[in-house]
């Protein structure tokens, strides 16, 4: 079997002295996208993409911080506004305009009626529905992204260090544009998977990084089915 034959490859840990883990924040912060579109006028670029003023006060407000992504870097392939904003915001972005919470009309972001009845009822995001939209969303780029996250699934069922799963699961993926296998693992699927809450992020003794599926990484990947994952073209 592939994944037995993989991880006769890892390098195993015993449990890291600190990690990060963030379930629920992402969809917690769902919540605060949505309030801060409400408490706000935000402007919008003739590209529809928010004034720096208004995007450093929303990453500010995030409960990960992040820094705008750089000028004339290269940025697409993985969202609508993948080019705008710094990977963890665009995801939670474009979920937000897919599920018709935000518009972008007559220049200017704006709460609509379904977003503004999320935002009332309180009740955070399911983070099921976050990691199916991720799933769909970085397909485009990544077409073979389920059978990727089944594997880490696997095999980073214990502290794993990244580098030995890396290793592992670089020949079964393809290179898109200036992301090379080694970085689509690192920055498109490890970081989003902890983002998500899939995965727990750590430094050993040696100060090498970690790795371990959660336990709702391990019941969210037992919940997606064919129709869960098909491609979202942005």
């Amino acid at each position: 079997m592939l994944a037995q034959r993989l991880a006769r490859r890892l390098v195993h840990t015993g449990e890291p002295p600190a990690y990060r883990d963030e379930q629920e924040l992402m969809a917690d912060d769902v919540l605060v996208l949505l309030d801060y579109a409400a408490r706000h006028a935000v402007p919008l670029t003739q590209d529809g993409a928010m004034y720096k003023r208004n995007l450093l006060q929303l990453l500010e407000a995030l409960a990960v911080r992040e820094e705008p992504p750089a000028r004339g870097s290269w940025r697409f392939g993985y969202g609508r506004r993948f080019k705008d904003y710094p990977d963890r915001l665009a995801l939670l972005y474009d979920y937000c305009h897919y599920k018709g919470y935000l518009s972008e009309k007559e220049g200017q972001l704006r709460l609509t009626d379904a977003g503004a009845e999320r935002l009332a009822s309180r009740i955070p995001e399911e983070p099921t529905e976050l990691f199916r939209f991720w799933i769909r969303l970085y397909r485009a780029a990544i077409p073979n992204l389920p059978a990727i996250i089944r594997l880490i699934d696997r095999l980073a069922d214990r502290w794993v260090t990244a580098d030995s799963l890396r290793e592992a699961l670089v020949p079964f993926v393809r290179p898109f544009y200036y992301d090379d296998p080694a970085a689509v693992l690192d920055k498109r699927v490890f970081a989003m998977m902890v983002h998500l809450g899939l995965l727990r992020i750590g430094e050993d003794e040696n100060g090498l990084t970690v790795l371990r599926m959660t336990k709702a990484g391990h019941k969210a990947m037992g919940g997606i089915g064919t129709r869960d994952v098909e491609p979202i073209l942005s």
